[in-house]
Formats: structure tokens, C-alpha cells, sequence
């Protein structure tokens, strides 16, 4: 893949992170964002792939590789979906109001992890921010 294919990629992907999250990060707003973990996933091979060139600051390279790594809140959040019980019901032996009962606990469980990880991930949704357009609209390779 070209230096510029992988760019314009990361660019494309810039601009949803900003779309989805990245306006949102610091804002009364911060609890609508959302993360696609296949941007993540993708961005860390674009950023793996500028890094093999040497022609990229490795310390800037390697500090989004950092924010975007599996066990960072990030990524985490990005993972994190609402738990349900819909398509279990024949597998497990309870009753509708007890499945009701079930299915508010596990929302309440999965809105606390959320917040939680909503905010531990602001800092670094901003610095990664930063470091993407430090990245994509400096003038020449930072190197």
C-alpha cells in the first residue's frame, strides 16, 4: 500500500472519529459518542504501516498505537455493547417478569461500565485527536 493510499484512508477515518466522537469529547454532548472498533482496528494497521516506512516521528506513531491498543478504554468502548437476553429464552428457565427483572439489571450494568469507560477515554479521545491532526495536516513527514 502507497504512503498517500494509507493517508487518505487515515484521513477518512479522522474525519468519522470526529464525526462520531471526536466533537463530542469535553462537551455536555460526551455521552453520544460512538466508536466503530473496525476504525480502530484499521487505523492501527494504517499507523503500523507508516511506521514500517521511517519516514514518520515513531514516538507520534507509537503513541497512537498506544491510545488505540485493545486494552486502553478506547478500544474498550468502542467493544462495549448492551446485554440481552432476546434469543436465550429457550435456553434458560425463567419467567417474564423475572426476565424483565434480568434485562434491567444488565442494562443498568452495561450503562455503568459505559459512563466508566466514557470517562476514562476522554483524555485520550483528545489526545489521540491531536496527534491524528498533528499526523495528517502537518506539512511534510514528521520524522
Amino acid at each position: 500500500m502507497k504512503i498517500s493510499e494509507s493517508l487518505q484512508r487515515m484521513e477518512g477515518i479522522y474525519h468519522a472519529l470526529h464525526e462520531d466522537c471526536f466533537v463530542y469529547v469535553g462537551t455536555l454532548l460526551h455521552d453520544e459518542i460512538t466508536l466503530q472498533p473496525n476504525h480502530l482496528k484499521e487505523l492501527r494497521v494504517l499507523v503500523e504501516h507508516l511506521k514500517s516506512t521511517d519516514l514518520y516521528n515513531t514516538l507520534l506513531l507509537n503513541a497512537i498505537l498506544n491510545l488505540v491498543d485493545y486494552d486502553q478504554p478506547i478500544y474498550q468502548l468502542s467493544v462495549l455493547r448492551p446485554i440481552t437476553l432476546d434469543g436465550y429464552e429457550e435456553k434458560i428457565d425463567v419467567l417474564y417478569h423475572e426476565k424483565v427483572s434480568i434485562e434491567k439489571e444488565l442494562q443498568k450494568i452495561y450503562q455503568n461500565q459505559r459512563k466508566r469507560l466514557l470517562r476514562e477515554s476522554r483524555e485520550p479521545l483528545a489526545k489521540l485527536s491531536r496527534l491524528l491532526e498533528q499526523l495528517l495536516y502537518a506539512k511534510e513527514p514528521v520524522g
